[in-house]
């Protein structure tokens, strides 16, 4: 049995580090949706680049260019160009640590092993979802502000009593997907907070499949994966409050993490606890989570990078030239 006063018997890194990393990944519904993808590009930057911030070419489309038409001439054709563009993510450092003292008087009598992992699992993947939220937030604000809302469809009104056609339903969920136009099909997966959700499931029971009888292990609606949060954003009105519901497609989001980060570790001080002696869990996490088609835009090249920053409208630009690009869409309504 695992000694429970000691940390160094009861999380070993070299053991447990892996197990703690696919357990905040495959564990959360972000990453199984498919919303966040890992980037082995991103990882290879922040392990080998330098700086807080990298720039990620990628080449503009083509297929919107018009084919000529062939003749007999000895005129040459006219040539067009491949035009490219670059997109700016940004290092994120995560740290967390747990006392010694507290954490084995928690766990005693327990799995002292798995109980750790599975704290630190879950500390990074709420994490991970709360880094989400916020960037998810500035994209949108950023779209109202520099294209017109192009990625949201706004149904909200602030009535004490809102008609059932300024609520959550189908039609307006469809409408948010349509601003992707003919990529609508591209979205694959809508989060939504439990209110929203069980006001759906009210109206359109049959549009439901519990995930115990999908395929995929996933409930749905309509055929798109469920994600449901509440720590989706909810404004409160004057009358009665908006809710967000957002649609998203796979790959919206790009992930990499650092691959020469000690991502934990135990730190012995004798001194602490008046001589009696003490220890901590360390965790760190180097990464990048970036909205797949924007640029970050903060000049402060200096840690950390904290969510609000990530959450203002200035935070992000738009480089991709077409909002089909973007793989994600907004519903903002009422319930």
């Amino acid at each position: 049995m695992a000694e429970y006063g000691s940390l160094t018997n009861i999380f070993i890194p070299e053991v447990q580090n892996k197990y703690v990393n696919e357990f905040s990944t495959t564990q959360s519904a972000l990453w199984q949706s498919g919303i966040v993808s890992n980037s082995a590009q991103l990882a290879d930057e922040l392990t080998n680049g330098h700086g807080n911030y990298f720039l990620t070419p990628f080449n503009k489309p083509v297929e919107d260019e018009t084919a000529g038409d062939g003749d007999t001439s000895n005129d040459a054709i006219a040539t067009s160009q491949l035009f490219t563009g670059t997109q700016t993510s940004v290092r994120q450092v995560k740290t967390h640590a747990w006392d010694a003292r507290d954490l084995a008087v928690q766990m005693s009598g327990n799995d002292a092993t798995a109980a750790v992992a599975l704290k630190a699992g879950l500390f990074w993947r709420n994490n991970m979802q709360k880094q989400l939220l916020a960037a998810i937030k500035g994209v949108f604000l950023g779209n109202i502000a520099d294209d017109s809302g192009d990625m949201i469809n706004d149904i909200y009104v602030d009535a004490a009593t809102p008609a059932e056609t300024t609520k959550i339903n189908t039609t307006s969920i469809i409408d948010a997907a349509a601003t992707m136009g003919d990529h609508w099909g591209s979205l694959g997966a809508i989060a939504m907070h439990s209110t929203s959700r069980a006001k759906l499931m009210k109206d359109e029971p049959n549009a439901f499949v519990p995930a115990s009888q999908s395929n995929i292990g996933f409930a749905t609606y309509n055929g798109l994966i469920i994600i449901e949060d509440d720590s989706l954003v909810v404004t409160a009105g004057s009358n009665s409050s908006e809710y967000e519901t957002l649609l998203f497609g796979q790959g919206a989001f790009q992930y990499g993490q650092a691959r020469d980060v000690v991502e934990s570790v135990i730190d012995r001080e004798e001194r602490t606890g008046n001589g009696t002696g003490g220890e901590a869990l360390i965790l760190r996490r180097s990464f990048v989570m970036h909205p797949d088609g924007f640029t970050c835009t903060s000049t402060d090249a200096k840690l950390p990078i904290v969510n609000a920053r990530l959450e203002a409208a200035a935070a992000w630009t738009r480089e991709v030239t077409s909002r089909k690009q973007i793989k994600m869409a907004m519903l903002k309504h009422n319930v």
